[in-house]
């Protein structure tokens, strides 16, 4: 059982509904992967996939920030995603893109200060530097919409 255990590598928190909606139980849930006794997964294999509600998104910000965020948009632009997701009315993609961002950020920042903490090294001041940033898209075709989504 121990080694079927070893053979899991990456969780995914996706379908059967918003994972963001079942905020407490999907946070103990990756804890517990996290976490040494249990799982002992690495958090860039922990990944979190949301519709996008963006106060949940925030909040797994603030409370997980090493873990990593998916959004699933459903399609290249607000009218359409309006007609296909429920909440894109009260989530509109502009505040989607800025919370993912945000979330991108706070990981980041954790990746450099588990770095550093792995490290006798003191903190080296940085010049602060624009970055370009990078964004990955999945494009998934459902048969019936083949020239709907095109990114």
């Amino acid at each position: 059982k121990e080694q079927q255990l070893s053979l899991i590598r990456n969780i995914v928190f996706m379908g059967m509904g918003e994972p963001l909606n079942n905020y407490n139980n999907v946070l103990l849930a990756c804890q517990a992967m996290l976490n040494r006794k249990f799982w002992n997964l690495s958090a860039k294999h922990v990944t979190v996939s949301t519709v996008g509600v963006i106060p949940k998104m925030r909040k797994l910000t603030q409370d997980l920030p090493q873990v990593s965020l998916a959004l699933s948009l459903h399609a290249p632009n607000q009218p359409m995603r309006t007609e296909i997701v429920p909440t894109a009315k009260q989530y509109p993609i502009e505040e989607l893109v800025q919370a993912l961002d945000d979330h991108m950020m706070a990981l980041t920042k954790q990746q450099i200060l588990n770095s550093r903490n792995g490290s006798n090294s003191k903190p080296k001041k940085q010049k602060k530097k624009k970055k370009k940033k990078d964004r990955f898209v999945d494009a998934i075709e459902e048969e019936e919409n083949k020239n709907l989504l095109s990114i």
